[in-house]
């Protein structure tokens, strides 16, 4: 693992905000009063799909940086291979 996280720059960020952050300890009491059981939901929603999109991201560019670079630059496969086990990479991280 010692090996991935140096050719991958985001390597120490690989597993960090594995849980997302409680929303509520994030807004100030005051906020927190002012909202219905409804809107708090929403917003616990809201901010659970925003880290989880946050990580999926992460994953995407270490995928991208650790594997599919790899494999590229040093001929590990050829490349239709790699085209066939990436199809889309780059693509998919561009849109999120």
């Amino acid at each position: 693992f010692e090996e991935l996280q140096s050719e991958d720059d985001q390597g120490s960020d690989v597993y960090s905000d594995v849980d997302p952050p409680n929303w509520q300890q994030l807004v100030g009491r005051d906020v927190l009063a002012g909202l219905t059981p409804h809107e708090i939901k929403r917003q616990e929603v809201i901010n659970e799909l925003f880290y989880t999109e946050r990580a999926h991201v992460r994953m995407l560019k270490v995928l991208d940086s650790v594997f599919y670079q790899k494999l590229t630059r040093d001929n590990i496969l050829p490349p239709a291979d790699i085209e066939n086990i990436f199809t889309n990479l780059e693509e998919i991280i561009q849109l999120h």
